[in-house]
């Protein structure tokens, strides 16, 4: 191999290595689903399960290697991303407009200490065609816009050092 190949491949090493993967549950439960609307507990049944599958897609395309796990533990050795559902509220409906919105924390944990933590929230009045669209879609637009912030902040963090 010439020096100058050799060159090349040792400066495209780093395109090619991996940080550690980070953790997160596959259903983002309600950190209390007493203060939760109760329609919005019995009815979205899948809006944790919404929020996991955005967080990690859009964590991946942001670069990050995202594993679903069925529980979170903090303890677990590496990243572990755990994310709650804070507060949900849905006002209105599709023929006045509707008024939804979604909060969540996440906290980054590292080898089982705490390294980072932030509140999100987002609202939504349904978008285009939103008199077409039920409550819980509308609250599914939230956790998709939320699942975005999610590989944001991840993004964030690693440029702070947080994360690898």
């Amino acid at each position: 191999m010439k020096l100058r190949h050799f060159a090349w491949v040792i400066l495209a090493l780093p395109l090619f290595a991996v940080g550690q993967t980070i953790n997160i549950a596959k259903e983002t439960p309600y950190y209390d689903e007493k203060i939760i609307q109760p329609n919005i507990v019995n009815e979205c049944t899948d809006l944790g399960g919404k929020l996991s599958a955005f967080a990690k897609s859009y964590s991946e395309k942001n670069g990050f290697t995202v594993a679903l796990s069925d529980k979170f533990n903090s303890a677990n050795p590496g990243y572990n991303l755990k994310l709650e559902i804070t507060n949900a509220v849905s006002a209105g409906n599709a023929w006045m407009g509707h008024a939804k919105g979604v909060t969540i924390s996440m906290e980054l944990y590292k080898d089982g200490k705490q390294v980072a933590s932030h509140t999100l929230n987002r609202n939504s009045s349904g978008g285009i065609g939103a008199g077409f669209k039920g409550s819980c879609d509308v609250l599914g637009r939230c956790t998709k816009a939320l699942g975005k912030d999610v590989g944001k902040i991840l993004t964030k963090w690693r440029k702070q050092g947080l994360l690898k």
